[in-house]
């Protein structure tokens, strides 16, 4: 007789059991990230930001694209090179989450060991070397390049210093673009636009970013208008709805806008408000503009 068939079967389950036991699982290590900061230069805006979202690598290895603040499981035992890709709600929706690729790539080094969490609180993000700023604005000389396209005689549109804060961060007084619109208003709508037409967009399909910050408490339709030597369109992009007295920050990507458009295509950007009569004034607050792409 074979001398299997005299090993109880209760047994042979035990022996297979413990072989597979034999090798220890390995303990993950943990990165703690609540927050990036961003870098300037002169041309390129100021540092306020809402990167809410990071894709994170540890030597080179993908690890997965986190929201913001992340703990972050890394089976790394000792140093690690750790590299973060930064990442927005596009159109302001956390159903579209993007890499920001007029930012270059964050690297740090970080010491790891199993089964406890490493806080990185130096990870700072600066912009491309081959970024272009086509459009910075925040007001704060006092004077605009977004213009008054249309409005009613009874409407004001005028710098201002008022509260500015963006979920808590970065609390204070701000100058920025405020429209107020008379109950008189008898036009109904207003456009506010950048005085500047933009040139040489990328239509290669690159990225093109337009970031700012709106404070409105009517809904404000964001557009272009697009200009070449055959045709010029009005192309509507968005709509921002009543913030409800809260300061928020869209990114916004034009690739679709501007991508295979003629090389001589001119834009214009336009923030643009319709309304019902009302009994109230309606505001509209805008600050930190910043168009950025990749040359």
């Amino acid at each position: 007789m074979p001398l299997m068939a005299k090993v109880p079967f209760y047994l042979v389950l035990f022996l297979f059991f413990a072989a597979c036991n034999t090798e220890k699982e390995a303990i993950p290590a943990y990165l703690k990230l609540d927050s990036v900061s961003v870098n300037t230069l002169a041309g390129q805006g100021n540092n306020i930001h809402n990167i809410q979202a990071i894709q994170a690598f540890a030597d080179g290895e993908l690890l997965g694209n986190f929201e913001l603040p992340a703990t972050i499981p890394v089976h790394r035992n000792g140093k690690s090179s750790i590299t973060i890709v930064p990442a927005v709600f596009l159109n302001g929706s956390k159903n579209q989450v993007v890499q920001h690729t007029s930012f270059q790539p964050a690297d740090t080094m970080v010491l790891f060991t199993e089964g406890k969490s490493t806080a990185v609180t130096n990870m700072s993000l600066d912009f491309r070397t081959n970024a272009v700023f086509a459009w910075v604005e925040d007001f704060e000389d006092n004077s605009s390049t977004v213009v008054t396209a249309a409005k009613s005689p009874a409407d004001t549109v005028f710098i201002s210093t008022d509260t500015f804060s963006l979920d808590g961060r970065y609390k204070g007084k701000s100058k920025m673009l405020t429209a107020k619109i008379s109950p008189s208003d008898t036009q109904k709508y207003i456009d506010l636009a950048s005085f500047k037409n933009f040139e040489n967009i990328p239509a290669n399909g690159n990225d093109v970013f337009l970031e700012f910050d709106i404070r409105c408490d009517n809904n404000v339709n964001l557009a272009l208008k697009r200009t070449n030597a055959t045709t010029s369109e009005f192309v509507p992009y968005m709509v921002v709805f009543d913030t409800k007295g809260a300061w928020k920050r869209f990114y916004v990507n034009l690739v679709y806008e501007t991508r295979s458009q003629p090389s001589d295509t001119k834009y214009q950007i336009y923030f643009s408000a319709d309304f019902a009569p009302t009994t109230q004034v309606k505001v509209i607050q805008i600050d930190n503009i910043r168009l950025s792409y990749l040359n």
